[in-house]
C-alpha cells in the first residue's frame, strides 16, 4: 500500500475520493454545454426589448411608430403584424397633431350656397372612387421577436411624402387648367352637352382633395396647396350646371300618379328642376305598385318603384327597381313618407348617372 501510494502521489482515501468526483464532474461540463438550435432562442430570451420600443427615434423631418404583439407560433407572421400596427400608430400620432379643420375638403371650393342632394351625391361618389392615396416613404425600419413578442419600427420620411404629394397636386392643377380654358371658351348647347365635357373635372377635383387631405396629415406644416380662385368658380360653375338640369317626371301607371305630387314635392325640396310635363335634359320614368298594411295601430305602406332614367334622345341612362317603405300612424303621411324615399333614391341615381354614365 505504502509503493502504491508512492506510484500514484495520493493516498487510498484521496484516491477513492477523486474517483467518487469524477463523473459529477462530467455532468457539469455537459450542462454547460447549449443543445444545438435553441442557443438562438435561449439567449433571445434573455435579452431585453430594444430601446426604440418605450423610446422612439426622435429626428427633424420624420415621424416613428411602434408596433407590438404576442408570437404564438408563426415569428414571421407577427412580424409582418406588428408592422402593420407600427403604421397604424405612425398615423394615428399624425392624426392627433392635426386639426379637423386644416385638412381640406372640397367644401372649400363651393359657395356659400346650399349644397344640393344632387350634388352632394355626385361628390362623394367621386371620393369614394378615389383610389387610397399611398404614403410610399413609410417603412419599417426595424423588428424582431423578443421574449416571445415581436416589435415593429415604422419610419416615414415627411418631407419627401410631402414633397411628392406637392407634386401630385401641381400636375391636377394643370390638368383642370385645360377644364377651365374649355368652360371659359364659351361653350354653348344644352345642359347636358356642357356637363358632359366638364363633369370629369369631378373627378380629379377629388382626387386633388384625398391628396391635400393627406399631405396636411404628414407635411410638418400641416398645410397643402390651396386651390388657385380659378379652379374654385370652376367647380362651382360645374355644380351650377348641375342644379340647371331640368327634369321631368313620367308617370306610367296609376300607382305611380298616386304619388306623383309627393315625389315631385320631395324632388323639388332637394333643389331640383322638376316637372310632370314639357322638355327636359332627363326623364325619369316611374312604375309603382303601391301597398299599405296595419299593424299594431302603425300603418306601413310600401312602394315597389321601377325606375328608368333617360335623355332628350330616348336613350335609357340608368334603370333601377326600388321597395320603398314608410311608417306613421296615418296611412297617408306613410304613403307619403314612402315616395320621399323613393325621390331620395331617385336623387342618388341621378348623381351616379351623371358621374358613370353621362361621360
Amino acid at each position: 500500500m505504502t509503493m502504491q501510494g508512492r506510484k500514484t502521489g495520493l493516498s487510498v482515501p484521496a484516491l477513492l475520493l477523486a474517483l467518487l468526483l469524477t463523473p459529477s464532474l462530467g455532468l457539469v461540463g455537459c450542462a454547460s454545454t447549449p443543445e444545438s438550435g435553441h442557443s438562438g432562442a435561449a439567449n433571445r430570451a434573455n435579452l431585453t426589448t430594444p430601446i426604440w420600443v418605450t423610446n422612439p427615434p426622435v429626428q427633424e423631418g420624420m415621424a416613428y411608430g411602434v408596433g407590438s404583439i404576442e408570437a404564438l407560433g408563426d415569428e414571421t407572421a407577427a412580424v409582418r403584424r406588428a408592422g402593420e400596427l407600427a403604421r397604424l400608430d405612425l398615423v394615428s400620432q399624425l392624426r392627433v397633431t392635426v386639426s379637423g379643420s386644416v385638412l381640406q375638403d372640397s367644401s372649400e371650393y363651393r359657395s356659400s350656397g346650399e349644397e344640393t342632394r344632387v350634388q352632394q351625391s355626385m361628390r362623394l361618389l367621386a371620393r369614394s372612387q378615389v383610389p387610397e392615396v399611398e404614403l410610399d416613404e413609410l417603412r419599417i425600419a426595424d423588428s424582431d421577436v423578443y421574449n416571445g413578442y415581436a416589435y415593429a419600427l415604422a419610419e416615414l420620411d415627411r418631407d419627401a411624402a410631402a414633397s411628392r404629394m406637392r407634386r401630385g397636386i401641381a400636375e391636377i392643377d394643370e390638368q383642370l387648367e385645360a377644364y377651365r380654358l374649355l368652360a371659359d371658351s364659351g361653350v354653348s348647347g344644352p345642359v347636358l352637352e356642357r356637363l358632359r365635357e366638364l363633369l370629369p373635372a369631378v373627378q380629379l377635383f377629388a382626387k386633388r382633395d384625398a391628396i391635400a387631405a393627406k399631405m396636411a396629415l404628414v407635411s410638418r406644416d400641416h398645410h397643402a396647396p390651396a386651390a388657385d380662385t380659378d379652379l374654385v368658380l370652376l367647380q362651382q360653375r360645374i355644380y351650377d350646371l348641375i342644379g340647371e338640369v331640368r327634369v321631368v317626371l313620367v308617370c306610367r301607371d296609376n300607382g305611380a300618379r298616386a304619388v306623383e305630387s309627393s315625389v315631385l314635392e320631395a324632388l323639388t325640396r332637394q333643389g331640383m328642376k322638376v316637372a310632370s310635363s314639357g322638355s327636359g335634359d332627363l326623364f325619369f320614368e316611374l312604375d309603382v305598385e303601391s301597398d299599405s298594411q296595419l299593424t299594431q295601430g302603425s300603418y306601413y305602406a310600401f312602394l315597389n318603384t321601377r325606375i328608368i332614367i333617360r335623355d332628350n334622345n330616348g336613350r335609357a341612362l340608368s334603370s333601377l327597381s326600388v321597395r320603398a317603405r314608410g311608417v306613421s300612424g296615418i296611412e297617408s303621411v306613410a304613403r307619403q313618407k314612402a315616395a320621399e324615399a323613393v325621390a331620395n333614391r331617385l336623387g342618388d341615381e341621378l348623381a351616379k348617372t351623371l358621374t358613370e354614365r353621362l361621360r
